[in-house]
C-alpha cells in the first residue's frame, strides 16, 4: 500500500468522524526551527462558532511503518480520540509533502479541513524558512 492510498484512507475516516461530530471546519497551525517543532494549535467549528472535539469519538489512522532489518513497510493502524487523530493525520500529510520541515531553518504553516456535506476538502499550506547569505570579496 502506497502512502497516497494511505492518506485518502485516513483523510475518509476523519472527514466521516467530523461529520459525526458535527465539526463542519478544524483549522490548526505549525511551526518548527533547530530541530524541534510541532503543531502549535487546533480548533474546530461548527458554523463559525469555535466547538470542542467529542473526546469519546475513535477514529482509526493508519501509518507505513518501515523495518530497517527486513526492508518492508507494513501498514499499522491506532486508534486515536478525535482532536488527536486529526493531528496524526496532519502530521503524515505534512511529513509527506515537506520532511524535516522543522530542521534547520525549519517551516511553519496551516491546515483546514473542511468537513461540511459537499465541499470536503483538506488544504495545506506551507513555507519553509532558510538562511540566506550575500559575500562580497574584495582585492584593494
Amino acid at each position: 500500500m502506497t502512502w497516497e492510498e494511505l492518506e485518502g484512507l485516513n483523510k475518509s475516516a476523519i472527514l466521516a468522524a467530523l461529520k459525526q461530530a458535527d465539526i463542519h471546519l478544524v483549522a490548526l497551525e505549525y511551526y518548527g526551527e533547530g530541530d524541534s517543532g510541532g503543531i502549535e494549535w487546533i480548533e474546530g467549528y461548527r458554523d463559525g462558532q469555535k466547538v470542542p472535539f467529542d473526546a469519546a469519538l475513535m477514529v482509526p489512522i493508519k501509518s507505513l511503518r518501515y523495518n530497517y532489518q527486513t526492508k518492508i513497510n507494513t501498514v499499522v493502524e491506532r486508534t486515536y480520540e478525535l482532536e488527536e487523530a486529526v493531528r496524526m493525520f496532519a502530521y503524515e500529510v505534512i511529513e509527506a509533502r515537506h520532511g524535516g520541515w522543522e530542521n534547520n531553518s525549519g517551516g511553519r504553516g496551516e491546515m483546514k479541513i473542511c468537513a461540511k456535506d459537499g465541499a470536503e476538502t483538506v488544504t495545506l499550506e506551507h513555507a519553509d524558512f532558510y538562511r540566506e547569505e550575500l559575500l562580497s570579496e574584495y582585492d584593494i
